[in-house]
This record gives C-alpha cells, structure tokens and sequence, in this order.
C-alpha cells in the first residue's frame, strides 16, 4: 500500500548536471553507477525500512555530488508534523504550514539540534505518514508542494551542498540516510508509535539489556563543585534507598584548578576532589557499598588546557567561535587516542556505568561529508568499548536529548532524554519522544530536594508534607515543589535514576523513595522490555493542566501498566481509554494496591468505554491491565 503512495527516488548533481533517479523498483543504473533502495527490512512491523547503497560498476573513480533521497507523495490537503529540538527544550510538537512554499527542517553537528528527525505527513487521501530518519550524520528535508497541490516532495539531504560521494571502482558505498516509513490513520501517529519501538528494540539496539540498574548521579547535588566528603553523604543515601549504581558526573577530572568545562581532555583524576585519598579508593568504596561504580566523560570534546592538545594539535579541528576542539575521528591517531583513554579511565576505575556527553556545536565538515565519516567512525569507538568491556551500561546524553535519534541510541544501552528535570517537562517530552523511543531508551532521573522550613497554606506550621524541590531547568536557579509521588511515578517509566540531595532527606522522605523503588524494581524487566502509547494528548513542555496518562504495554499488548498524572486540574480521577488491546481476550483492570477497577470486559469494549482511575492534582496513579488468559502473575 505505501508504495502506491509514496515513489521513491535519488537525485545528485546540481544545475544542467543534475541526474533524477527513479528507486520505485528497487534497482537502478546510471551510467557505470548502480543504485540500490532496499525497503524490505521492517515488512513484519508494518514499515517500510528504507536503506539506499551504490555501487560502482565501473574501472574508474566517481564523485556523487550532493545525493539527496526522494518520496515523493501522492494525495491533497497535505498536512505537516515535526518536533523542534533545542537544550532542555527537546522534542517539541509543531504543525508546519505547506501553502506558502518550500518548508525545510534539519540538525547539523548533532541529529536533534534544531530538529528531531522524525516529521509526519497527512493527508484526507491516504491519513498520517510518519518518517523516522537514521541519519548518520548531518540531515535536512525539504518539503515542496506541486502547484496543482496533488504531490508532496520531501527530499532528504546532508545539509551541505558541498557534500560528495567517492566510490572506487567495484566498491559498494552505503550512503546511511535510512528512514523508517509507517501509515496510520490520520490524526493518530503518536498512538502508534509503538511500532518503530517494537522495531528499533528487535532490530536495532546492538547492545540491549533486559534490566539497568538504578543509579544515582551526583550532578543536581553539588554540580561540578564535588568533594569527597559530600559524595560520601550521597552514597551512603544512596544506597540506603536502594540505588543499584552510583554515578560520579562532571567535575572528577583535570589536574589544574579550573571549571568543568575548559578540562575537558584531560582525564586525570583531579586531585581537589579526593584529597589525600584517590578516585580509585572511592570506587573500591563504592564497590563495597555493594554499588556499580559510574563515571561521567565527554570523549568527544578537548580544550586547550588538556595535554594532549598542546602535544597533538594536528589530531583535532576547531570549534567555530570558540576555544574548544573535537577529535578529527578520520585520523587515526586521533581516534585510537579517543578509544584508549576510555578504556583506561574504565579499566583504572572498575567503572560499570559510564555516561558519555557531547556539549559542542560542530563545525562544518571539512572532508564534505555531511559528518558522515566522523560518526561512522565515532560508533565503532562505542561498539569497540562495548564489546571490550561487556558488563559495562553507556548511557549517552548531548547536552541532554540533541543526540536522540535512533541511529545514535543503538550504540547505547539508553540514553538521557534533557537536561531539564522538571517533572511535568520531563513528561511532556517523554510523551513526545514515544513516537520512535521505548522506555529502555530513556534514563529518567528523579532529582529531588528537601523543602527546608516553610509554612505551605491549609498545612500545619513547618509542615511540608511529602512536597519536595525539582529544578525547573539544568541549573537549579529556579525550583518547584511536587508530590513526591509524582516525581518518582514520572521517572518510573523507563530506567530509573536519582539525583538531587538525597542524603539531606528526612528519614521518612527516604523511606518513601525506598518504597517507590521496591515498587520499580519488581516491575523493572517489564518496563523495560514494554512500549509506550500516550493515551492523552502529545502537549508543549510548558502545559502543566489536566491529566496526563501513559499506557506501557507488552509488545502482545496481553499486560499494560498506566500511569496517570494529575497535573493541575480540579478533576480527581483521570478518564483512562486503552490501545490496541485484543478484541477475542477479556482483560481485568486493577489498581496499584490490587483493587478491582474492572472485572472482566472484552478488549475492544475496553478500549472503547475505558475507566476512571482515581488521580488528585499533583500526584500520580498506576494501574495494571491483564489479559484473563495471560498477564503479568504478580
């Protein structure tokens, strides 16, 4: 059916020498040049996967200039979706207008810097198209409208009209702009979403893990400002609550005194941290503590304070406009540097969690690449790592969720959605990031801290119940007070994290978050191995009304959990109307302490009628759906 929608080509050159290839078939040859779309790979899914390569058929080198990829789409009244991405801003739905010309959307340097890439094409004639790229690289699309307004052309391109393609004679070059391709009814891409999960769990994630531990990470505490006294206080916390992991963030490193960020490269342990102790002690202590030892890196960046600059200068390439650099990851020498450093921080400190940051904007590709190459090459140094050392988890992270495309995140075990920890943002984006990502990709942290002495309104003098203190951005110089329900339930739907100042909650705070984490724990392997439908409305980060609801579901869709959140709204239950559920099997609905919702209802009845699952403002609910035939045997 797609492919009576949609005609796939490939178009190079530019000017008097551009060639237009038509791809509907599969194959095609221009000249000593032989073109092959494979679109074939996600049949069982109900997708089109696309995967363009070339082969040059010839006894001499070819130059491709400036390959774009062509769909072009048949119907009327064609209708524009994206998710504009920015730092602590990620994946945020937008609706782009199509009447008034071409529309072009792209990310250069990191593949959600500007623009996720995923956008969805409606029309009344065929209902939503939903495109998820795999850039390995740079990308852009641009959407152009026939006059007649009967055909959309979105050609996809390296956002770089100097890109070019050198193919040897016989050899076969894979150009890595392939897209996942699914039809839905109109209006519904975010319900189905969990198709590309099902997809990118099964086929993509090259290091996927049934369970992650719970970790704690110490960057909302102290930040980079780190010393071994506190970090302590924050172990022992930790684990008293049930972390599984504990996590040293930026701050660790550098052998002169200066900020976090103008040490990067410079992988020495900093010794105004540890004092007359050693990194390596604390992880023993850590160790002992019966915790995972984790650490935080940026391989990808250097600054001019790292030796290794002023040794090797020719081995990196500047920033534009600032007094930062990145590994030329085509040099050789360069990237085993890159390779070796990881594995010796990760050798030398036992470390079994390592959280790996970009916080660079990339310059141009000088090679004329589109960044292709640097990537390629960037993704064999993390598979590298990862087989070396197998018991290890990556947790990726681009200044928060800029790098959070699916190509990028099969390279890891999960990946950190934003640097914002706002509960309600969190959500929103979370719910956003459903339309391509299952819960295992997400680390979820929830940040917390005590309220200190105040008198809240309608409670008793110096009573602050179980309210505590999130940052509302990456920085904590803004705070809000939530349930601490509600932040846990938040955080509870992908692999679970915390941070903030733990060690500075009461006893009764604590044993609260224990209680939360139990609860994770014994529902952990499903979680993770679940997929996401947003069962309410996909909203901007900045709406904190209504409820909020989220189906977590096996792939079978026989058990679902649902949360709900109540956000500010003065209805206290939360009108709760399952997906995709088995229409021939009856399902029970039952709350998170066992009561009976729903006895016995036919699938598509569920669906259809759903139920009302008690949920205040400000706090969260969690209810559990179960085929009679199947279930989660709790």
């Amino acid at each position: 059916m797609l492919t009576k929608i949609v005609r796939l080509g490939l178009r190079f050159g530019s000017g008097s020498e551009a060639r237009a290839i038509d791809l509907s078939s599969g194959k095609a040859q221009s000249g000593e040049l032989e073109f092959v779309c494979d679109t074939h790979r996600g049949d069982d899914y109900g997708l089109v996967h696309r995967t363009d390569r070339v082969t040059n058929t010839g006894s001499q080198p070819l130059r491709i200039a400036r390959p774009s990829f062509i769909y072009t789409v048949t119907g009327s009244d064609f209708t524009l979706a994206t998710h504009t991405s920015s730092w602590c801003r990620e994946s945020q739905h937008v609706a782009l207008d199509l009447r008034n010309g071409p529309v072009d959307i792209g990310s250069k340097g990191r593949t959600c810097q500007g623009y996720s890439p995923y956008f969805v094409v409606g029309s009344p004639d065929f209902g939503d198209l939903v495109f998820n790229l795999m850039p390995c690289g740079d990308w852009r699309a641009v959407f152009t409208t026939s006059d007649d307004g009967k055909t959309l052309e979105i050609a996809v391109d390296r956002f770089d009209d100097s890109v070019v393609v050198d193919v040897a004679p016989s050899e076969t070059y894979s150009f890595e702009m392939d897209c996942l391709i699914q039809q839905c009814p109109l209006g519904e891409a975010y319900f189905w979403g969990w198709r590309v999960q099902c997809y990118a769990l099964e086929k993509l994630m090259i290091h996927r893990r049934a369970e992650l531990p719970v970790i704690y990470n110490t960057w909302f505490d102290y930040f980079h400002k780190i010393n071994v006294e506190r970090l302590t206080e924050q172990l022992n916390a930790a684990a008293e609550v049930g972390c599984e992991a504990f996590v040293i963030d930026a701050g660790w490193y550098g052998a002169q005194p200066a900020n976090w960020s103008t040490l990067n490269g410079d992988w020495r342990e900093n010794p105004n941290v540890f004092g007359k102790t050693s990194l390596k002690e604390f992880a023993d202590t850590v160790r002992a503590r019966g915790l995972i030892f984790g650490i935080w890196m940026e391989p990808e960046r250097v600054c001019t304070n790292a030796p290794i600059y002023s040794q090797h200068p020719e081995w990196f390439l500047p920033v534009a406009g600032a007094d930062t650099f990145y590994p030329d990851l085509t040099n050789e020498s360069a990237r085993e540097w890159v390779y070796s450093e990881m594995c010796r921080v990760i050798s030398t400190y036992g470390v079994g969690w390592i959280k790996i940051d970009t916080n660079l904007d990339f310059s141009d590709d000088p090679y004329h690449t589109g960044n292709q190459r640097r990537m390629d090459e960037w993704f064999a140094i993390l598979d590298r790592v990862a087989e070396r050392f197998p018991d290890l988890v990556m947790e990726g992270c681009a200044s928060g969720g800029l790098r959070n495309d699916l190509l990028t995140i099969s390279h890891f075990h999960t990946h950190f959605p934003s640097d914002t920890v706002d509960p309600v943002h969190e959500l929103r984006i979370a719910m956003a990031d459903y339309s391509r990502l299952s819960p295992l990709m997400f680390t979820k942290w929830a940040v917390m801290n005590p309220t200190g002495k105040y008198t809240r309104y309608d409670y008793e003098p110096g009573d602050t119940g179980d309210h505590v203190l999130c940052p509302f951005d990456a920085t904590s110089y803004n705070l809000m007070t939530y349930h601490l329900d509600l932040v846990m339930a938040v955080n509870s739907t992908g692999a679970l994290g915390l941070g903030g100042g733990l060690a500075d909650m009461s006893d009764t705070m604590k044993r609260d978050i224990a209680a939360h984490i139990d609860f994770y724990k014994r529902h952990r392997k499903f979680i993770l191995s679940s997929v996401a439908v947003p069962l309410t409305p996909v909203e901007s980060m900045d709406n904190d009304k209504g409820h909020a609801v989220i189906q977590l579901s096996s792939t079978d869709f026989v058990s679902s959990m649902i949360f709900a959140y109540g956000l500010r709204t003065k209805d206290t239950a939360a009108g709760v109307y399952p997906k995709h559920l088995d229409a021939a099997r009856s399902f029970t609905v039952t709350s998170k302490s066992g009561e009976t919702i729903v006895e016995s209802v036919a699938g598509d009845d569920l669906c259809k009628s759903g139920f009302e699952l008690p949920c205040e403002a400000g706090h969260a609910a969690i209810a559990f759906i179960e085929a009679l035939d199947g279930g989660f045997h709790r």
